[in-house]
């Protein structure tokens, strides 16, 4: 995932607190945000390795989270 959260202790404790043991980048200067268009939080892309948007979910988090799990299936 990535957090464009400007404060690293916020999203160190928020990773601690709710046990995320999956990579967590920090984007604090909005350039990925700002490449792929993101208007909200949270935002869920599913993106290639050539950098290309396979799927994109700018909604709540349940609603996306259940749409994500359909494609990766």
């Amino acid at each position: 995932s990535i957090s464009v959260d400007k404060k690293t202790d916020t999203l160190k404790k928020f990773i601690s607190e709710n046990g995320i043991t999956y990579a967590v980048l920090s984007d604090a200067e909005l350039k990925a945000a700002n490449l792929y268009v993101v208007v909200g939080t949270p935002g869920f892309f599913v993106i290639d390795k050539d950098g290309f948007v396979l799927s994109e979910h700018q909604e709540d988090i349940d609603s996306a989270g259940k749409k994500l799990e359909g494609l990766l299936k």
